[in-house]
């Protein structure tokens, strides 16, 4: 599969949650520049440059950071003087400088799957935030998961049906959830139609770790950080035990 087909795939798989990008916009209101890891090809990052922010995105995928600088090239010149993709690692990156704003978005820190990933990011965070800068995440919160000692199996569902590149391609999805580990494998398989009838299949896995509140907030600490605010939805409602969305700003110590 070319490179264009594997960039749509993504864009169609992880088109973000509900009401995100309006939440990220408001809480960088004021800031000058904005770090987004794991910024995939753009979707949360060229909105934030529109908006007239200097905006900064790191990610490990070759394919999508070349999409996204595909997708930064057809806006004018004023944005793309503000906007940069970077391939790197969000648990090992250096740009030499600070940012007001660090942005983990769409359970993107749920990829990594152990306590000393997490702190190797937020350490790296650490050390870019600026001056009263904030760092910025959020995932699901699987409450109803807490305290569970079982395994879960969430059947195959359809989750897409639609053309790329002039290609019927259908899109299911199916889930495992490992309570003890809190781990949550999503199988995503995908089924294009070839130009000569046949088809073509092929399977990928997300791998992520979960957390729960009091993880989140004892591994900023541990980082030099602390949470200021925290909200159960990308509407700043309140956070609470059963809410389905952890979003959480911190600030440095």
């Amino acid at each position: 599969m070319s490179h264009d087909f594997e960039a749509t795939l993504f864009d169609k798989t992880f088109r973000g949650s509900f009401g995100d990008v309006a939440f990220y916009r408001r809480r960088c209101r004021g800031a000058s520049s904005v770090l987004e890891l794991g910024c995939g090809t753009g979707r949360l990052m060229l909105p934030l440059a529109k908006a007239g922010h200097e905006v900064l995105g790191i990610d490990l995928d070759p394919v999508v950071v070349e999409r996204g600088n595909q997708k930064l090239a057809e806006l004018e010149e004023q944005v793309r003087s503000r906007t940069s993709f970077h391939l790197g690692d969000m648990r090992d990156f250096s740009l030499g400088r600070t940012v007001d704003r660090i942005l983990i978005p769409y359970c993107t820190f749920y990829l990594l799957t152990s306590d000393d990933e997490c702190l190797a990011c937020l350490e790296r965070c650490r050390e870019h935030l600026a001056p009263g800068g904030q760092l910025l995440l959020d995932g699901f919160h699987a409450w109803k998961m807490r305290g569970r000692q079982d395994t879960i199996e969430v059947p195959e569902e359809q989750r897409g049906d639609g053309p790329i590149e002039g290609r019927r391609v259908q899109m299911y999805a199916s889930a495992t959830w490992d309570c003890p580990k809190q781990r949550y494998d999503l199988r995503f398989r995908y089924t294009a139609e070839l130009e000569d009838g046949q088809s073509e299949t092929r399977t990928e896995v997300l791998r992520l770790r979960y957390l729960f509140q009091p993880q989140i907030e004892s591994l900023l600490e541990r980082a030099g950080m602390r949470a200021a605010q925290w909200f159960g939805g990308f509407d700043e409602r309140p956070f609470d035990d059963q809410s389905r969305t952890i979003a959480v700003v911190a600030v440095a110590l």
